[in-house]
């Protein structure tokens, strides 16, 4: 969690380019991460990462935040905490 905090922090509150790959090594130092720079040059997860953009343009997902629940329900958009607990009762997973 302390990596996509950081993320948040660079991309919030410092108005940092988060694509940029200088600042995500610069994340991953201030994370005590090793070699960040050689894994995102690499080709390591290139088909899993291909494989989540196909499903959200087949699933024709175009904005954030988006929610599958379950695999069963999916919630586009910020909605309010009884919204979720009503999905998830219903789900029986509350």
């Amino acid at each position: 969690y302390v990596v996509i905090e950081k993320i948040f922090h660079y991309y919030f509150e410092n108005e940092r380019d988060i694509a940029n790959i200088d600042t995500l090594v610069e994340i991953g130092e201030a994370c005590q991460l090793t070699n960040v720079r050689e894994f995102l040059l690499s080709n390591q997860f290139v088909e899993e990462v291909q494989t989540q953009i196909n499903y959200t343009i087949d699933q024709q997902i175009g904005g954030v935040p988006f929610f599958i629940i379950d695999n069963q329900l999916t919630v586009s958009g910020a909605q309010e905490t009884e919204y979720f607990c009503a999905i998830f009762k219903k789900l029986k997973l509350l």
